[in-house]
């Protein structure tokens, strides 16, 4: 028996339909958002998967109410999707499948019969479609909604399944919502001021953490180490979870005002960044800014886009770690950018470019001892002089849109 590659009939992408029926999905790498070495797919063959041990555990497996035959992709998948997980094709892999198909001496070796499968299929149903799983956080129709439109479901058939379901993301055209993403060594009166303030504006969030959080919909990416590489990796995780069609980058150790999410990119392949912010000195109050400061904190853009850059971003980074390893990554990053749009080095991801928008009222930088960047507090600092115009000081308790109150996990002096 010879195994050759048949790379004619290569499958990455599979679906169910209506009747929760596996189903090869050719067309799903052909989307926009399934560019790249890792690609989201509605289902999958059961053939070659695997997952970690404690995920595995935490799911609860394979459920033997089953019975011993069918379902095992529909399963696994609605698992790990409405659990708030990710199932992803790793494209740079390959395995082949022996299809015992023929009969005789070439099939399955032991006995199945159509009744098995029926038996899946009709608990499968009613376990997704009546949303009896107790561990999803989604419905069975938010997911199919995620990969809109779906061959083998209509319009009639994703109304049959929807549900109110509570903190759900919407897939609205022309919506906003919120990407947070934290290393979680913040201070926690910080953090909490800052979740609490984010919470206040009323849009949806998608938070990316290095452990588990009740904030918003959480993806925990432990064991990640806190990084630039892994930072990239959690911006890029929340953007793929989200369905708004606008996202507003927020971090851990920025106090936004409501005004910020006033603001709607007029066009969708240009970044756009809120330059009306202030560094504050937690340990006292200081507050400084400067003129038309790009910061990732103060990003709003089009998700698509933002997908796409990311994307790009990361598989740079990992050819230049591959070729080099540690040697000179983190000055590499530097030389990419952080901020998408915003120069023109031979080493930027991509072609985009940036505008400016300021809110009625600033953002607050909230600069403290765990900052994954320094702060330079005095025009000194700062080689490129470029960089000082505009150089204004004050106090926090000074700036216009905020009170005492919401302050008051600063220390002020």
């Amino acid at each position: 028996m010879v195994w050759e590659p048949r790379k004619n009939r290569r499958t990455e992408g599979w679906r169910f339909d209506k009747d929760l029926h596996f189903q090869y999905w050719g067309e799903l790498k052909g989307r926009p958002e399934s560019q790249g070495p890792i690609m989201d797919t509605m289902s999958f063959i059961g053939a070659c998967w695997f997952m970690e041990r404690a995920r595995w555990i935490e799911i609860e497996g394979l459920d033997e109410e089953h019975g011993s035959w069918g379902q095992v992709g529909t399963e696994i998948s609605c698992k790990s999707w409405l659990s708030g997980g990710r199932l992803v094709t790793n494209k740079n892999t390959w395995y082949a499948h022996l299809f015992r198909t023929q009969g005789g001496d070439f099939s399955f070796p032991y006995s199945i019969s159509g009744k098995q499968t029926d038996h899946a299929r009709k608990y499968s149903n009613e376990l997704w479609k009546e949303n009896k799983w107790d561990k999803a956080i989604y419905p069975l129709s938010w997911l199919v909604q995620k990969f809109w439109p779906v061959p083998g479901w209509s319009q009639e058939d994703l109304k049959k399944i929807e549900v109110d379901w509570p903190n759900l993301i919407e897939s609205t055209d022309g919506s906003q919502s919120i990407i947070f993403y934290t290393d979680n060594q913040l201070n926690l009166k910080i953090a909490h001021a800052v979740q609490k303030q984010l919470k206040s504006v009323g849009l949806p969030i998608v938070s990316t953490s290095l452990k588990p959080m009740s904030f918003g919909t959480n993806i925990c990416l432990a064991p990640l180490k806190r990084g630039y590489m892994t930072m990239f990796k959690q911006i890029l995780m929340a953007l793929e979870k989200a369905q708004s069609k606008y996202v507003f980058f927020c971090e851990h150790d920025v106090l936004y005002h409501e005004s910020h999410f006033d603001f709607v990119p007029p066009k969708d392949d240009v970044w756009y960044y809120n330059v009306n912010m202030w560094k504050v000195d937690a340990s006292n109050g200081h507050a400084l800014k400067t003129r038309d400061c790009k910061q990732v904190s103060g990003i709003c853009v089009n998700r698509s886009t933002a997908i796409k850059h990311y994307q790009a971003r990361i598989k740079k980074l990992e050819e230049f770690d591959e070729k080099y390893g540690e040697v000179g990554f983190n000055a590499f990053v530097r030389a990419v950018g952080f901020e998408p749009g915003t120069h023109h080095r031979d080493e930027r991801v991509d072609d985009a470019t940036s505008e400016s928008w300021e809110s009625a009222f600033p953002n607050l930088d909230i600069r403290h001892e765990a900052n994954l960047t320094p702060t330079r507090w005095s025009p000194d600092q700062f080689r490129n002089k470029k960089y000082t115009e505009g150089w204004e000081e004050d106090h926090v308790s000074h700036l216009p849109g905020w009170n005492l109150d919401q302050l008051k996990f600063l220390k002020l002096q």
